[in-house]
């Protein structure tokens, strides 16, 4: 039952705008370490975030592109 409540509701892990709110933090975070092995990574996480917000926009173009083009043509 309480899946069917939040089915609409995406985590922000699983939308590009998330992700890329994940990967600023990272890479903020990446310029107050110390050490090099900490900053990279920082750096390296923020990159998959990147990486990840990048495929997820992909295929939420992809979804809302087809809604789009199947619009019947107007005439005037």
């Amino acid at each position: 039952m309480e899946r069917l409540q939040t089915r609409g509701l995406k985590a922000p892990q699983d939308t590009a705008a998330g992700c890329r709110s994940r990967a600023e933090a990272d890479l903020l975070a990446s310029a107050a370490m110390v050490l090099a092995n900490q900053r990279l990574r920082f750096e390296t996480s923020a990159a998959n975030w990147t990486a990840r917000a990048d495929l997820l926009q992909c295929i939420e173009d992809a979804f809302v592109a087809p809604k789009v083009s199947t619009a019947p043509p107007t005439r005037k």
